[in-house]
């Protein structure tokens, strides 16, 4: 195979890997807390492993995804219940599946006045699950305090983490990479009424979205040419 070839293939299998990246990030351009993935290429050598042809064919590498934890834009809601954080922060979740964190505050109350997120996972707070027992006017301070009617009803617990110590885990939560544990963050404000809507850039997507589809083509012509020739090569050794 030539390294023409070679080349083109592996670009090829890479644009189908951007292109699943970037089709994410659209999908999730509206979820509340949404953190959008990035993708990075590198160019290695492969040695052949024929001893008579020793040369070396650059191709590019699998792309290392990550992920943006840049700020998402406040939105107002007026839903007492919703929080934006404001800093590097996250709230953590405990659900049947374990703990994770989020940046998605929409919050609610179970039956019993536990502090939930709309799936059912509980909000923890310092000492655990918070629990909202009475009913009136709900109010939360930009360090996370709960007050109703101006008691006291638990504090929201919001952590932070090393850069690279967080994976995506689906549906707005991360978890953290092996050997990594949250901090105590005291720097991220709480901002009640508002959620941080996802830091997905719907045009400059959709514009990686046509770089893609055109550099796409052009490797599957670039490969169909190198066909072309390997054929045309196989005839003419065969008259």
């Amino acid at each position: 195979m030539s390294d023409a070839m070679y080349t083109a293939l592996s670009a090829v299998k890479l644009k189908e890997q951007e292109l699943e990246v970037v089709a994410h990030n659209l999908a999730n351009a509206t979820t509340n807390g949404f953190k959008e993935n990035e993708i990075s290429f590198s160019s290695i050598l492969s040695k052949y492993q024929d001893p008579s042809n020793p040369h070396d064919t650059p191709f590019a590498a699998v792309g290392t995804e990550s992920v943006n934890f840049s700020q998402g834009p406040t939105l107002p809601t007026g839903n007492s219940l919703d929080v934006s954080l404001q800093g590097n922060g996250f709230l953590e979740i405990q659900t049947n599946n374990g703990t994770f964190y989020t940046r998605n505050g929409s919050m609610t109350l179970d039956a019993t006045g536990n502090l939930i997120t709309p799936d059912g996972g509980k909000v923890m707070g310092a000492g655990g699950g918070i629990q909202i027992a009475k009913a009136g006017k709900i109010q939360i301070s930009t360090s996370g305090q709960i007050t109703v009617n101006g008691e006291n009803q638990g504090k929201i617990k919001v952590v932070s983490f090393d850069p690279g110590q967080l994976e995506a885990a689906g549906n707005s939560l991360f978890k953290p990479v092996s050997g990594a544990s949250p901090q105590a963050d005291l720097n991220t404000s709480v901002l009640q009424g508002n959620l941080e809507g996802s830091n997905t850039s719907v045009m400059k997507n959709l514009i990686k979205l046509i770089e893609i589809s055109r550099e796409y083509q052009s490797y599957q012509k670039m490969i169909s040419a190198e066909g072309k020739i390997n054929e045309d090569g196989s005839s003419i050794g065969k008259m």
